[in-house]
């Protein structure tokens, strides 16, 4: 079953390619979504799969060096499902 998610990290993203890696990632696992940098220490991924690939995306985000902390949960407030996974901002 498909279900919205949001994963918001907290690191240092500066110049580090995250948004690409993150959205190779995500095409592996067959997530669609968008990847926004709210700061050069801050990203929210709005993601649309099954629960559990979700949480492998939010995992991996986590294990990678320049992520410091992060949570991840529903997203009740998009409930649209997005067709491709998309880098909205770059730093």
């Amino acid at each position: 079953m498909q279900t919205n998610g949001k994963i918001t990290l907290e690191g240092n993203y500066k110049n580090s390619g995250f948004g690409f890696s993150c959205m190779q990632r995500a095409d592996a696992l067959n997530v669609c979504g968008k990847f926004e940098y709210l700061s050069e220490t801050a990203i929210q991924i709005n993601v649309s799969g099954k629960n559990d690939v979700l949480q492998k995306l939010f995992n991996w985000g986590l294990e990678q060096t320049e992520t410091t902390s992060g949570t991840f949960g529903p997203d009740n407030a998009k409930p649209s499902q997005y067709k491709e996974f998309e880098i909205i901002n770059q730093l």
